[in-house]
């Protein structure tokens, strides 16, 4: 069996530190001399403060995460455990997390039912910041003086006149993947179209922020995207064309290749978008669907 490793939850036994301080500062006001009339307040003030600051990490933090090759677990003490695996989270990022903390944000899909108390966020310490660039092939960003970072890196790169060359097996696969997969979940949408006389087509395209499409696999983090158009046969009037998009793949760069993380939801959303068109255009006809008068 695996062994996993632990890194406990600063922020948790912060919370539980302090409200223990004020218990027993509390405490100590309340069994000591008689207090005056206009600061009897206080013991409960500081008490009520110290009980809410140990009820709350306890009832909604996790207290500790626990690391193993397969993924990261936010571990809480009441609370249904918190689970990513490393081949669906596509980006991790520094974050403000609360005015003390920052945190590592997990950027993908969490493991069972998305709960209202995740925030997939991991509390930065030295021992998390370590675990996860140990077992996540992956580059994390949002640290301080990162860009300046980056540019020096880009700087030495172009005196060297060096590139670095990035594996694209494991990548190239995944996107096959991708398609074939994508092809059989539309098949029977494509026949409904042309039952329709309509085309669906679909292209699979490579794109970065800022960028919508690209006719090849950039050297940095993009999204494989299927994009479905839907048009009369033989249309060339961009107007008339129907475009609808599903992200499929979420691709970083790695230590030494491409890493790729599916994304289920994308092509879920693709479907049913496809067939709610689908089921309008059959009732009110394309060309009211369109909007087209002529």
């Amino acid at each position: 069996m695996e062994k996993k490793q632990i890194a406990l939850n600063r922020e948790f036994f912060a919370f539980i530190i302090m409200g223990i301080f004020l218990l027993g500062f509390a405490w100590f006001i309340f069994a000591g001399e008689k207090l005056d009339a206009d600061i009897q307040f206080m013991p409960i003030l500081f008490g009520g403060i110290g009980a809410l600051m140990l009820i709350f990490p306890i009832a909604m933090m996790p207290y500790c995460y626990s690391f193993d090759s397969k993924g990261v677990t936010l571990l809480y003490i009441f609370l249904p455990n918190e689970r990513y695996l490393w081949d669906y989270i596509h980006s991790i990022k520094v974050v403000h997390h609360s005015r003390q903390f920052t945190a590592f944000e997990l950027k993908g899909q969490a493991e069972g039912k998305k709960r209202f108390y995740m925030n997939s966020k991991i509390v930065k310490s030295w021992r998390t910041k370590r675990l996860l660039e140990k077992y996540w092939d992956g580059s994390i960003t949002g640290y301080f003086g990162e860009d300046l970072k980056k540019w020096w890196q880009k700087r030495r790169a172009k005196e060297a006149q060096q590139m670095q060359q990035y594996g694209t097996d494991e990548i190239v696969l995944m996107e096959r993947e991708a398609q074939e997969k994508t092809r059989r979940r539309l098949k029977p949408l494509v026949e409904q179209a042309e039952q329709l006389n309509l085309n669906l087509r679909i292209k699979y395209l490579y794109s970065i922020e800022g960028y919508k499409e690209l006719r090849s696999r950039p050297e940095e983090g993009y999204v494989y995207t299927a994009l479905a158009e839907l048009s009369r046969p033989n249309e060339t009037n961009e107007d008339r064309i129907l475009m609808i998009s599903g992200d499929l793949l979420h691709v970083r760069l790695g230590k030494t290749a491409y890493r790729g993380s599916k994304d289920e939801k994308g092509l879920e959303d693709l479907v049913a978008n496809i067939t709610e068109v689908l089921q309008e255009v059959r009732r009110q006809g394309w060309d009211v669907y369109c909007g087209i008068t002529e």
